[in-house]
This record gives C-alpha cells, structure tokens and sequence, in this order.
C-alpha cells in the first residue's frame, strides 16, 4: 500500500517547488519590468534633451526655411533674375549671406521696379520675396524700414513712383513700398504706385 503520509509530503513538496518557481518567475518578470523602465526613462531624457536643442536649433533655421520655401515657389523667370543679381546665389545658404549687402538689394529693388514698369507679372512675386529678404535685413540694419503708403492720399514725385500711364494725382494701388533711413529720414527708394 502507498504511504499517503509519503504522497502528501511528495505533493507538499512539489507545491512548495511550484509556488516557488512562480514566486521566482515573478522575480524575474519584475526585474526585466523595472529593467525596461530604467531604459525607458533614460531614453525619454535622451528624447527631451535631443527635443530642447532641436526647438532651439529651429529658431536658428527658421529664417533659412521661410527664404527657402519663398524661392522654391517662384517661377524660373524669377529664380534666373535673383541668380544674375546676387552672382549664381542659387541656393538658400548664397542668397542669405547675399543680403547683408545692401547694393545687392538695392539691385534686386531695382530690378523689381524695373518689372513693374514694363508690366511683367514676375514683379509681383519677386516684390513679395524681397519683403522677406529685406525684413531679415532689417533684423541687423534697423535704421531702414519699409515706407507706408495710404491710399487716396495725393500723388507726389519726391516719394512716389507711377506705375501705369495715368495721369491722375491719388494713389488707387500700392505696389512696392520704398525704403526709407529713419536715423535721417531720407527716402532711400520710391515707392511704385498706381494712381487714378
């Protein structure tokens, strides 16, 4: 006959065994969790480190990706004018450190007025480019500014340029606000107007 004292310390035995291999097995599945979360918090510090500098740096290429992104939309036409102007700048770095040169704006403000004067549609797209050029120029040359012209006020020679072949005397359009120093208050370039 089996001694059922023997078989129920056999069976003790075994549970003990069992419930000691799953306590261990816990162990174990708790060590790899506390594991993987000390991976996971030093690789979301790593994350947010890497986060902190990536926002810093876009400040910084913020300005390359408005004047890149304004360049890239502009028709062939306009991108050939502003390679002759600013001497093969063809790319967004060239044309960055081109406008720091202010004959070199100056060139393309006339090359722009040049457009409009002969009624060609390309003008208007380099105007709304040249803005974009000129206000990072104005972020280090601020004694120049954009001049603010008003419609309905009365035409006149010494501040305006007419675009058109009116001869009426108030501004109807603005179409490319001059440049004005406001250390001296100098009208550096006209602005083009069409009057009516």
């Amino acid at each position: 006959m089996v001694d059922t004292l023997r078989l129920r310390e056999i069976f003790q035995d075994n549970k003990q065994d069992e419930t000691m291999e799953n306590n261990l097995e816990l162990y174990f599945t708790k060590s790899e969790i506390e594991n993987q979360l000390k991976q996971s918090k030093q690789e979301l510090e790593k994350i947010t480190t890497e986060l902190e500098i990536y926002k810093k740096n876009v400040q910084k290429y913020k300005t390359l990706e408005i004047i890149d992104r304004a360049y890239e939309t502009l028709s062939d036409i306009s991108k050939n004018g502003i390679i002759n102007i600013f001497k093969n700048a063809n790319c967004t770095e060239d044309l960055l450190i081109c406008i720091g040169d202010y004959e070199k704006l100056k060139m393309l403000w006339e090359y722009i007025v040049y457009l409009y004067l002969n009624n060609r549609k390309e003008a208007d797209e380099l105007a709304q480019f040249f803005d974009i050029l000129f206000d990072k120029y104005t972020k280090i040359y601020s004694q120049y500014k954009r001049i603010e012209v008003s419609i309905g006020i009365e035409f006149d020679t010494d501040e305006h340029i007419r675009v058109g072949t009116s001869n009426g005397f108030e501004i109807k359009e603005v179409k490319f606000n001059g440049i004005k120093n406001i250390r001296n208050n100098k009208f550096i370039q006209k602005s083009l107007v069409i009057v009516g």
